[in-house]
């Protein structure tokens, strides 16, 4: 029997231990934690297997026949040697056990991509280099940023992410070719010094660290375009944070805002602006003025209405503003055109106007309201792929039910689906 087939039966046994578990039938516990222990044992030869069949591999190639390097989920405790490879352009060694990686195993020459996270590194070392341009670190239990990295000079992407790093080394300031750091969900207390050596970022990830509060000099962030500060703590902004004028996505989700700072809309580039799972209550009328806004997040609040100035987002064309207190939409809500996807569902609608010009939404989520009237307007849309009307007290006709259920079918051959 082959091992693939071995571990298929061990799969299949584990899952009619559940099912049956689950219908009530009493199952011995000792025969589970055998399964299980059977389960986990054929995971661990599957490793090995791998691990095992990759070392000859790497034995047998010639040094200049491999480019793309893949060597992941092999249980390798260290890098294996792949110095002698001098035409690759990248390696991915991630979910592996490394603990030490030395400078000789970036030295090619053509060497551009390293991938190398969810590995418990304690030390690594690079080269210089003016080659390697993207450098993946995520998951590695660092405390720090490897000093090495500074030897890159061309370095442009650097993800840090879910490691346990409590500052912005000095050297990243100098490198200016870096356009993307993404430092999510590490420990970062971001501080006046933090500013200056990022400012000249492009990307700059900073989610679920433990900022609670930003720097005054945060407006020195003249190069950033995207800023991803969810998950942390933040309430208010600072005075200068409007001057940001080359923003375009701006993320806070999951933070303690109770409304939208006014430095915002003075933010006149903005094409995304995420604030999920706030305390917001309102949104101001000034929202208007992100005439560029095109996709706009403010589900998992305690917003009751939607401002008339809505109206003159005219690019705007992704809308999330489920699970909230919304009440009614207004009329003036067929004047945005441009929507694609709309969800409003988990509100308290109690009905929704004619959306008509409405002709390129896609996406239609009305679920968990209280509706009354089927929006029969949603069917004629062209473009339409997706409704969702879940869960509302509609009131339909038996001549209405049997329309829709004839609606529902022919759609559904054109690759529409409705859900009520």
């Amino acid at each position: 029997m082959s091992f693939r087939f071995f571990l298929l039966a061990v799969v299949m046994i584990s899952v009619v231990a559940r099912a049956q578990e689950s219908q009530g039938v009493n199952i011995n516990k000792n025969k589970q934690d055998s399964i299980h222990q059977a389960y986990r044992q054929a995971l661990a030869k599957q490793r090995e297997v791998r691990h095992d069949s990759m070392l000859v591999y790497l034995e047998q190639k010639a040094g200049d026949s491999i480019t793309h390097l893949k060597i992941s989920a092999c249980d390798f405790n260290q890098m294996p040697d792949v110095s002698r490879f001098s035409s690759l352009k990248s390696i991915d060694a991630n979910d592996n056990k490394i603990t030490s990686v030395g400078k000789e195993s970036f030295e090619s020459d053509s060497l551009t991509r390293i991938n190398l996270s969810n590995n418990p590194l304690s030390s690594i070392q690079f080269p210089k280099s003016e080659h390697i341009i993207s450098i993946d670190l995520s998951e590695c239990q660092l405390t720090s940023v490897p000093r090495s990295i500074r030897k890159l000079k061309n370095l442009e992407m650097l993800n840090l992410s879910k490691n346990e790093i409590k500052r912005i080394p000095r050297f990243i300031r100098r490198m200016k070719h870096l356009k993307e750091l993404n430092v999510n969900g590490n420990r970062i207390q971001l501080k006046r010094a933090g500013i200056r050596r990022v400012k000249h970022i492009d990307m700059l990830l900073l989610a679920n660290n433990q900022i609670q509060q930003l720097p005054a000099n945060t407006h020195r962030l003249q190069g950033v375009r995207k800023l991803n500060l969810a998950g942390n703590s933040l309430e208010h902004l600072p005075d200068h944070f409007y001057e940001l004028d080359s923003l375009e996505h701006l993320i806070f989700y999951n933070n303690d805002f109770t409304s939208i700072p006014l430095q915002i809309f003075q933010l006149k580039q903005l094409v995304e602006l995420d604030f999920y799972y706030n305390q917001l209550r309102e949104i101001p009328e000034e929202i208007g003025q992100l005439d560029q806004l095109e996709q706009l997040f403010l589900s998992y609040n305690q917003i009751e209405a939607l401002p008339e100035s809505m109206g003159s987002l005219k690019k705007l064309r992704y809308l999330f503003i489920h699970h909230n207190q919304i009440r009614i939409i207004p009329v003036w809500f067929d004047d945005l055109n441009t929507l694609e996807r709309l969800d409003i569902s988990y509100n308290q609608l109690l009905q929704i106007p004619s959306l008509k010009s409405l002709d390129n939404l896609n996406y239609l989520d009305l679920q968990n309201n209280h509706l009354e009237d089927f929006p029969w307007w949603a069917l004629d849309n062209r473009k339409l792929e997706i409704l969702l009307i879940r869960d509302n007290p509609l009131i339909l006709s038996e001549e209405e039910q049997g329309t829709l259920k004839t609606l529902k079918e022919e759609l559904q051959l054109k690759g529409v689906n409705i859900y009520y």
